[in-house]
């Protein structure tokens, strides 16, 4: 993982009706949306296949593709990398390269504003749509999720809504994010021995720990370091040579990652992550497979699908009772719902001039 010259961003217009990002500094790096597409994926076939067993009775397929389906949730420590990448990029290239950065005021309210909505109006329509043909309502556990405390006061996922628990840790990172990037002040070997350190704090999952401290940034400050160091190794600039090295690599590291029993996984997900991810920008095939324009953009809809995909699935569960028919119709689904939901809700949040635009439009009426 040598580090010499880094590979460049690419500008994209973006038109209203499209499914092209919108990237705060009109920069995109498809390698990055690459990779979330394996990660998304690899969550919504773990809940599909959950699904499956426990309310139709399925039988577990075979060791090898069941085991690596039952490991899909390792598609959120693959997110939390990602996550360390994007957000401590900005200050790597700052500290490093003297480009300016956000103040804090604007970074904060960039997150709010390109987060809180779709996820505001995703928790809440499944709030209403369960309170609808329940009586338990579970308003104290909505509340709690609207503020991301849910995991720190039940020490629990919300039990309508559970797949909160991972966004309330991204929540986490993203408040303290302007304070650990203060390791790119560190000389060079200081930072990487200080980030190397903490990707190895997954080692705490193998003795005693609370739930509340596993369902938070502690739990999993390894990978946010995992994503922290591959923000400096690209801010240090890193050669664009391209190697087949890199496709063995990938070849042998991607099936791992789902295929390794939990308590190695705890220790070894981070590191096998940080290669594969440098993997991703100078492999040859596995480069063309991350880069290809259908793969980026789903990825690019990671944080819509991640919203609305369990949704879809319990719904195609009271429409069909097969296997395979709640399969397609929930794949259907999760498909529809996420363009629409993209294009009309998360795409517009992405522009950070939004608010401006909404308040002009409100007072010309």
């Amino acid at each position: 993982m040598a580090t010499a010259l880094r590979p460049a961003s690419v500008p994209r217009a973006t038109p209203f009706l499209s499914l092209s990002r919108i990237t705060s500094n009109g920069n995109f790096i498809p390698e990055i949306d690459g990779l979330r597409f394996i990660a998304i994926a690899a969550v919504v076939a773990f809940h599909i296949y959950e699904y499956l067993i426990s309310r139709t009775g399925l039988v577990p397929l075979g060791a090898v593709f069941g085991t690596a389906l039952m490991h899909g949730q390792r598609g959120v420590p693959l997110f939390f990398v990602i996550s360390g990448f994007i957000l401590g990029r900005p200050y790597a290239e700052h500290y490093l390269c003297g480009l300016p950065v956000q103040t804090k005021r604007e970074y904060y309210l960039r997150r709010l504003t390109r987060l809180e909505p779709p996820y505001l109006l995703a928790i809440v329509a499944v709030f209403l749509g369960l309170a609808a043909f329940s009586s338990d309502r579970g308003l104290p556990h909505l509340l709690a999720s609207l503020v991301y405390l849910h995991n720190f006061i039940y020490g629990a996922p919300n039990p309508f809504f559970g797949l909160a628990w991972s966004l309330e840790i991204e929540v986490q990172f993203y408040c303290l994010i302007p304070a650990f990037a203060m390791v790119y002040k560190l000389p060079h070997p200081w930072r990487r021995a200080v980030l190397i350190a903490c990707m190895s704090a997954g080692t705490l999952h193998l003795m005693p720990m609370s739930t509340r401290l596993s369902l938070s940034i502690v739990g999993w400050i390894q990978c946010f370091a995992a994503g922290m160091l591959l923000a400096d190794l690209y801010a240090d600039g890193w050669s664009k040579r391209q190697s087949w090295v890199f496709d063995l690599l990938s070849i042998v590291l991607w099936p791992a990652i789902f295929l390794m029993s939990d308590a190695s996984a705890w220790v070894a997900v981070p590191v096998f992550a940080l290669v594969i991810y440098v993997a991703a920008f100078r492999s040859i095939l596995f480069n063309r497979f991350f880069t290809s324009p259908v793969i980026s953009i789903i990825g690019g809809m990671c944080y819509t699908i991640y919203l609305v995909h369990y949704p879809m699935i319990s719904i195609a569960g009271k429409v069909a009772s097969e296997p395979l028919a709640i399969t397609l119709i929930a794949v259907t689904a999760i498909a529809t719902a996420s363009l629409v939901f993209f294009i009309f809700i998360e795409r517009p949040c992405m522009n950070k001039r939004w608010p401006q635009r909404f308040i002009a439009i409100f007072q010309s009426r």
